[in-house]
C-alpha cells in the first residue's frame, strides 16, 4: 500500500504500518519534491512564496519518522521501475 508522505507521520499511523507489513521510505530531495509537485501548484503544503524552503523544513520534521522504515531508497533521477526493482529486491531478501 502506498501512502502520502504525511501518513507515517502520526505515530498511531505508523505503529500500525510496521506492525502490519514491510514499511519502505522513498527517499527524495526537497528540490526533486517541488519539481515532482510542479512547483506546489495544487499542493497546500508547497503552496508559499519558497516552495523549496519549506519543502526543506517539512522534510526535516518527517525525517524521524521515515527513519523508522525498514528500508530506504533513493529515488532521485531514478526511473520509477529501478525504485521499483530495489524495493523488490530488498523484500526478496527478506522473504
Amino acid at each position: 500500500m502506498a501512502t502520502g508522505g504525511g501518513a507515517a507521520c502520526h505515530e498511531g499511523n505508523l505503529r500500525t504500518m510496521l506492525d502490519a507489513g514491510r514499511v519502505v521510505a522513498l527517499v527524495i530531495t526537497p528540490e526533486e519534491a517541488v519539481r515532482r509537485a510542479r512547483g506546489g501548484a495544487g499542493r497546500p503544503l508547497l503552496s508559499g512564496p519558497d516552495p523549496v524552503a519549506t519543502a526543506t523544513a517539512l522534510l526535516a520534521s518527517r525525517a524521524p519518522f521515515y527513519a523508522r522504515a525498514h528500508f530506504a531508497v533513493d529515488t532521485v533521477g531514478r526511473p520509477p521501475q529501478d525504485v521499483a526493482r530495489d524495493v523488490l529486491a530488498w523484500v526478496e531478501t527478506r522473504s
